[in-house]
């Protein structure tokens, strides 16, 4: 995804109480997270190097543990918000490749026979 809605309101009600590292480490897990379509790896040093905070890792810590679920297995931190804006994004995408190529691939009606 390259875009994302992002509601001011709802963002500074939730995170009021982060400190200033807590707060970028947040966005920057959100995006990261919107960039790749994917749950994000629970390997805590690949996971702070991506994001750009590899000094950083207790407070990128405390940002999953509030924020993000560990998956069963232990491997991934998942985001309700973000799956289902994820979701809603590939099923619009999806629609509108169906749409276009049902648009280009029609057979012409008109077309003359040689």
């Amino acid at each position: 995804m390259n875009y994302y809605q992002f509601n001011i309101n709802d963002y500074l009600s939730n995170t009021a109480h982060l400190e200033p590292i807590e707060d970028l480490s947040y966005r920057r897990l959100i995006e990261y997270y919107y960039q790749t379509e994917s749950a994000i790896t629970s390997d805590m040093r690949t996971l702070c190097k991506r994001i750009r905070l590899a000094l950083h890792e207790v407070e990128v810590k405390a940002v999953l543990d509030e924020f993000f679920t560990l998956s069963d297995d232990g491997l991934f931190y998942e985001h309700a918000r973000c799956e289902k804006e994820i979701r809603a994004y590939q099923e619009k995408s999806e629609k509108a490749a169906k749409s276009a190529n049902s648009r280009w691939n029609k057979p012409a009606k008109d077309a003359v026979a040689d």
